[in-house]
This record gives structure tokens, sequence and C-alpha cells, in this order.
């Protein structure tokens, strides 16, 4: 990154335990204003350890998380929401007991600007077509692609600075794969900055600007993907593993 890029997120040698067990074992990474970051790695490197201790959701044993150079406390995620995150957990985990427009509207809960908070709901929409056909309907008669694009709406619902991502294609066919990072690409170009967790390993790099190779819960590289595949670091990571994550 040049020396005048403001750097939006950052964390320092950060680690988390779950009992005797060390997930993240002292990474430091970090996501420049206007970027695409990708955290790559087998499944159990630690990658969704990693995301949740930034957002909040689990306390780490040890570093610390800054956003745009200030420390974040540990185990606060509402308080990451007001400082710009916003996560896009695995699995979704959306409300199906609730509407596509409860469910959008959640992600706006903290905001008080009430015109334009409509104004972003129908441009939601006007973004996710089929989100419009279904917004009274129950969440529940979304196909996972629809509420993969539910799950990313009500992110960006809350207006964040960055997004975070954590496995966002898991489950989705090969062309709803297509279709979800053309949209990151897409809202990158409109300005959002992105962390993404991904175990598509192909077509996260085709979109990052820089990427982190995680190995047993430690950074083992990072660089642009070109740099990264000249290197053989992605395979020395995967051990041929290609596409787990």
């Amino acid at each position: 990154m040049s020396g005048n890029v403001e750097v939006l997120l950052e964390t320092k040698d950060l680690e988390v335990t779950y009992g005797r067990i060390e997930a993240v074992k002292g990474i430091s990474i970090s996501v420049a204003a206007g970027e695409i970051v990708a955290v790559l790695g087998a499944n159990g490197a630690g990658k969704s350890s990693l995301l949740k201790a930034i957002y909040g959701l689990v306390a780490p044993r040890g570093g610390e998380v800054r956003l745009v150079g200030r420390p974040l406390p540990p185990r606060l995620a509402h308080m990451r929401v007001a400082n710009g995150l916003a996560l896009v957990p695995e699995g979704r985990q959306i409300l199906v007991s609730l509407s596509v427009d409860e469910n959008l509207r959640l992600g706006a809960y903290r905001r008080k600007d009430a015109a334009s908070l409509e104004h972003d709901l129908e441009a939601i929409y006007a973004r996710f077509s089929n989100l419009n056909q279904r917004r009274h309907m129950s969440a529940s008669t979304l196909s996972g692609g629809e509420q993969q694009m539910l799950a990313i709406g009500r992110a960006l619902m809350a207006k964040p600075s960055l997004l975070m991502l954590d496995e966002p294609s898991l489950g989705l066919s090969p062309r709803l794969v297509g279709e979800l990072f053309e949209l990151l690409r897409q809202l990158n170009e409109e300005g959002l900055s992105i962390l993404l967790v991904e175990q598509n390993t192909h077509k996260a790099l085709q979109i990052a600007h820089r990427a982190y190779v995680i190995e047993l819960g430690r950074c083992v590289a990072e660089g642009t993907p070109r740099q990264l595949h000249e290197e053989g670091k992605i395979e020395e990571a995967y051990l041929g593993q290609n596409g787990a994550g």
C-alpha cells in the first residue's frame, strides 16, 4: 500500500483461543480505504475466528483491533456497527420468521435518518430485483442465493464504510457465485471497502487487491494476487485442497 492511503482497519498481533485451542496466533492484517482484501486458507486455518474477533463476537486473548487508528474494545459488536463496520456472517443468519422487508430494516436498527433510510431501502430493492418482488414475503421462501443477497442487503442498510463477509459463496451454484463476486466488485467500485474471508480462492483473487494466507492460526503470506501465485504461497497453504476454506 502507498504510504498516503488511509488505513481503515488493522489488527495487531491478534490472538483468539477457545479453551486450550489456539485458533488465531498473533495475526496482523490491514485494510486500506477502497480496498478489497481477501483472507484465504484451508478449513480450520482460523479465518472465521479472525473475523469474529475483529467484529467483536469473540474476545481476543491478546492483540488489538484498530479502526482508523483507534482501538476498538473487545466483545462490543454493536459498537462496530456504530463505527461503520458490517458483517455478512457465514450461513447468512437471516431471520426466516420475518419478511424480507423486516430483515432489511433490521440492518438499519441504529439509524435515525428515516428519510434517507427509506431511500436506501429502495436502492437495495432496485439492486436486488428478486428481493423487491418478495419484499412482504417470509424470508423462508427465498432460495439460498436470494438469502445471501438478503444478508448482504441487510448489511448495506447499516451504511458501512467496511463490509466484512465470511464465506459468502458457500453453498451457492457456480452461476450465483459469479453474480456474487461481480456484486462485490461493483460495491467496491462505488467506494465500499471489503474484507473477504472466502473458500473460493480463484474468485476471491480475481477481485482482491491484496490477500493474506492463513495457515494453522498464523499468517504465512501476504501480497497481491499476482505475488502470491508467483511465489506459490496459495498452493503451499492449501496442500492441493483447491476450494477448501
